[in-house]
């Protein structure tokens, strides 16, 4: 990117505006401490995009280099983020996953878990390592509730840049093992995520660390909105799979082409954008969601999508801070003063007893004229093998939330439906391979053993049984199944 396409640096809460080298040395507001929001000169990038293109070189999400706040000619991990599929679940399939209500929607499922540490976090991270390298920081620290920190652990470790992690000890240890498989410096805080964020900006402070925390380092939602970004230039081509077969966008595409005809595609620069009905995805300290807004305000400002999806937030009802201040509270000085809770959720990549975006959250979720909602724990879970068997998409907690969180909008009829289906996309933000303890209570809790007859034990899709080493206990087991 040009920096002159960068008009300044927007303080969420007061408005006040700051040049970037300004935001640069302060992360955050110094008045109020509100997180920055990035304001472009939209008519500058749209004639860079004319002329240039997109990044047709470049892979993952660097493809969007002329939309992020990193300079051409910056080095970027070797590891490339982004550039994750995006699903178009059948009807049947859709049918099955969500309900009856799900025939009047076109799904798509954008799988964040095949980035290279397995979560949308190593966008952010991604960004954040390369900002750093090239303000010639020494070191990057970030405080993680593990993801966030899994994701700067790989991507500093390909770029031989030094990390120093602090996170919960009670993290899921498959999270752990990962941040210590790639060389991280570990602190395993006796505490919650507040407390880690707390003690990782002290430490940043005192020693001059280059600090990652999301919600605090304006770049983080930077790198995560070019989720934004895949999502309708993916959308736009299942569109054009249906219009225009021969048009490259349409090729490689997963599944039947879109269903939805509402979806007007514009194209500039090589690329070809078209914007769903609603966006859905679970919200923890509130920087993916707000991250995704942005992209999402980025594309339509540059006339590349015709309208602006609405979002649906979902929390788990033990870490409902964004869910109440919505409730409570219309302003960002009134979001951002609300006091932290008492958090506690089996997704712990969204437990955060004070969100560290929580007003950009809450503006994005007002904004977009979307809506926020909260389902349980046992909820959560259950999705975690519905989802996987009827997308063939292996999710960890946080993702199964935001599937939980749509079956309760439409079973409540938050979401109104009409004849024609509408398009959404859930975005799934990390594998199941995060916390294989979480999916092993989960199907525990549904059918780990069918039950046993006078004809010995029998299969249930999902289930596992024991059996002694015969054909006929196989034989029997698999009587009046469906192949």
């Amino acid at each position: 990117m040009d920096f002159t396409c960068i008009k300044a640096f927007r303080c969420t809460i007061c408005g006040n505006e700051v040049p970037q080298a300004e935001a640069d040395e302060t992360y955050v507001c110094p008045y109020d401490g509100g997180n920055y929001d990035v304001i472009y000169d939209y008519d500058k990038l749209r004639e860079a995009i004319k002329k240039d293109g997109f990044g047709k070189e470049k892979d993952g999400m660097w493809r969007y280099l002329p939309l992020l706040p990193i300079q051409k000619g910056a080095r970027l991990p070797p590891i490339v983020a982004g550039g994750t599929p995006l699903h178009h679940i059948p009807q049947n399939a859709t049918e099955k996953l969500l309900g009856e209500s799900g025939s009047k929607i076109d799904f798509y499922l954008k799988d964040e878990g095949r980035n290279p540490t397995g979560s949308l976090k190593d966008r952010a991270s991604s960004l954040v390592a390369a900002k750093a390298l090239h303000d010639k920081k020494p070191l990057v620290a970030t405080a993680s509730t593990g993801n966030a920190a899994a994701a700067l652990s790989g991507i500093c470790a390909s770029l031989g840049l030094p990390c120093i992690i602090f996170v919960p000890a009670a993290a899921p240890p498959a999270k752990i093992a990962q941040l210590r498989s790639f060389g991280a410096y570990v602190f395993l805080v006796d505490g919650v995520y507040d407390d880690a964020f707390e003690l990782c900006q002290e430490c940043t402070k005192k020693f001059g660390w280059y600090c990652r925390s999301t919600g605090y380092n304006a770049y983080t939602s930077e790198g995560k909105k070019t989720v934004s970004f895949e999502i309708c230039e993916q959308l736009a081509g299942y569109v054009l799979r249906g219009t225009a077969p021969e048009h490259p966008l349409a090729m490689g595409m997963c599944a039947e082409a879109a269903r939805c005809i509402d979806m007007g595609v514009v194209e500039l620069g090589g690329g070809a954008f078209s914007a769903p009905n609603w966006i859905a995805v679970s919200i923890g300290d509130g920087n993916i969601i707000s991250g995704t807004w942005a992209g999402i305000n980025d594309l339509y400002s540059l006339g590349l999508i015709n309208r602006k999806p609405k979002l649906l937030g979902v929390q788990a009802e033990g870490s409902d801070y964004v869910y109440r201040a919505l409730k409570t509270a219309k302003t960002p000085t009134e979001w951002d003063k609300l006091p932290a809770i008492d958090s506690a959720t089996v997704a712990d990549s969204i437990e955060a007893n004070l969100p560290r975006d929580r007003v950009r959250a809450c503006r994005a979720i007002m904004d977009s004229g979307g809506i926020c909602l909260t389902v349980t724990d046992e909820e959560i879970l259950k999705e975690i093998p519905t989802t996987g068997r009827e997308t063939g998409v292996f999710v960890e907690p946080a993702s199964a939330c935001t599937i939980a969180g749509i079956k309760k909008a439409l079973r409540q009829k938050l979401i109104p439906l009409s004849d024609s289906p509408m398009s959404m996309v859930a975005i799934m933000t990390g594998t199941g391979l995060k916390d294989i303890a979480a999916a092993q209570r989960a199907v525990t809790a549904s059918k780990d053993e069918a039950s046993s007859s006078a004809e010995g034990p029998k299969m249930e899709r999902g289930t596992a049984i024991k059996i002694p080493i015969s054909v006929k206990a196989v034989e029997d087991a698999v009587k009046g199944l469906p192949f």
